[in-house]
């Protein structure tokens, strides 16, 4: 074997040679979240299959009043000097692809156009829905919402679905045409983490655009302890959109509650009002975000981890996490959720918004027990076939032969 090629997961092995440079471009959050944390992932994973990788990125936590006064006066439309640096890094560098993740608010879509027109072959990963949706996660009064996502009017400025400003929701909207614009025009090769976000943002960007499949990384874990599992657990952000409210009142309506005890792990604009809810319940604990290794043994030893999600996931990071730990999965039927579990077969599906029926799921695996182990076996079986470093590797590597033929076929530039 080359020491060029990866020994997958599988068993497999997957032929890395068409990488052996790959410049990563990124706007962390000022918050971390899952895309930082798939942007760390990535590096490491590539260097661990000996690919040189260099990650040129912004820090939304480092923007200074004059650098947003620059934003707004220019709505964004110039990357400056980080565009010119990418188009350097590219011409002296030479990699073999540009791997661009988020760009807002401070590298731009300009950050696409100054790659690709460098040359490069280059590929965009869409981890949300900014690209029509001022959130970014369709998210409006708690619910879902999709009604930007085909209609040429944009409702999220009258319903001030940024930070509740019209103003700095036309702000978000204008980048989000912008980036539309330079997807269509300078058509870099476009993928989202799941087969339902990938529809989502193609029906989007229309024109000749295709948007392909790049599924997130789930690192492997320790092997699974089949003893004694108690209680359920959420892990996630702490924000409305992620269902908790409807899980503190399916909790409370659980004949589990009387003797089990739910786990929040997470931090989030509700951590207080959850805090408060801990110190009135016995039954719920809220610990607060965990390190990986506290993360994979709360799921290693709860009995069900619950997803409610309200809002459709472009993924469903927490949810592969749970299989791969052997840990029962629900979770609601909202985006890629069911996908990533693996279908009905491997959890159970309930509706967003229905305390009620989550309510019954909760009764249902903790009562049932050796039920919840086959679901979560068959779940734990479809994540190590399709999320481990291998499979995304060669996902990676399908994307950049494809990128570099699109280049020799002569699109636009």
């Amino acid at each position: 074997m080359s020491a060029r090629e990866l020994v997958m997961d599988n068993g497999d092995s997957t032929d890395v040679e068409a990488l052996s440079r790959v410049l990563i471009v990124h706007n962390f959050y000022r918050v971390r979240g899952g895309e930082d944390e798939q942007v760390d992932r990535e590096v490491a994973v590539l260097r661990e299959a000996g690919v040189e990788v260099r990650l040129l990125s912004a820090h939304s936590s480092e923007m200074s009043p004059v650098d947003l006064a620059r934003l707004w006066l220019s709505l964004g439309f110039c990357g400056g000097k980080r565009s010119r640096e990418i188009g350097k890094t590219v011409r002296e560098w030479n990699p073999d692809l540009v791997h661009v993740h988020n760009t807002f608010p401070m590298l731009t879509p300009d950050a696409i156009r100054a790659s690709v027109r460098s040359g490069a072959s280059t590929l965009v990963t869409l981890h949300n829905y900014r690209v029509f949706c001022a959130n970014g996660v369709c998210l409006r009064a708690g619910r879902e919402c999709t009604k930007c996502a085909t209609s040429p009017r944009f409702f999220g400025v009258p319903y001030r679905c940024y930070r509740r400003s019209a103003i700095l929701s036309a702000w978000v909207h204008a980048l989000g045409v912008w980036l539309r614009r330079v997807l269509r025009l300078y058509q870099p090769m476009v993928v989202a983490p799941s087969e339902y976000a990938a529809a989502m943002v193609a029906q989007c960007i229309g024109g000749r655009s295709s948007v392909g499949v790049l599924p997130n990384i789930v690192l492997p874990s320790p092997e699974v302890e089949l003893g004694h599992r108690m209680g359920a657990a959420y892990i996630g952000r702490l924000s409305s959109e992620k269902g908790l409210d409807d899980l503190i009142e399916a909790w409370k309506r659980c004949a589990s509650s009387s003797h089990a005890v739910l786990t929040i792990a997470g931090d989030g604009p509700l951590r207080s009002s959850l805090d408060a809810v801990a110190c009135v319940e016995a039954s719920v604990r809220v610990v607060g975000p965990l390190q990986a290794a506290e993360r994979d043994e709360l799921l290693r030893s709860s009995a069900v981890c619950v997803v409610p999600s309200r809002v459709p996931e472009t993924f469903g990071l927490v949810a592969a996490e749970a299989a791969l730990a052997g840990c029962p999965l629900i979770v609601t039927e909202c985006g890629a959720l069911p996908a990533t579990m693996g279908g009905s077969d491997c959890g159970l599906l309930v509706a967003p918004g229905d305390a009620g029926a989550l309510a019954q799921a909760i009764d249902r695996v903790l009562d049932h027990p050796q039920e919840a182990r086959v679901r979560a076996e068959r779940a734990r079986a479809h994540v190590t076939r399709s999320f481990l470093p291998g499979a995304f590797l060669t996902a990676l590597v399908r994307c950049t032969t494809e990128s570099a033929r699109t280049i020799e076929g002569g699109s636009p530039r």
